[in-house]
């Protein structure tokens, strides 16, 4: 749980295995090497926080607020 419930692998982050340093350097160098895939990332990691922006989330507790009081 954590990252992996934000980031989806290679789309909008990279996920590492725990104390996989071969995996880390690799992702490092590919995402120093890839100006362009650095920027997808960005561009859809922001895309993908917008369903946790504030108006957001306070919509959804609107919204069980009204059904909670509603009975």
């Amino acid at each position: 749980t954590g990252p992996r419930e934000l980031i989806r692998p290679f789309e909008n982050g990279v996920l590492i295995p725990v104390d996989d340093i071969k995996a880390l350097a690799e992702s490092m160098e590919k995402l120093i090497m890839d100006k362009k895939m650095r920027e997808d990332f960005g561009k859809k990691a922001a895309q993908s926080m917008q369903k946790y922006d504030i108006k957001s989330i306070a919509s959804l507790w609107e919204k069980e607020f009204k059904k909670a009081f509603k009975g």
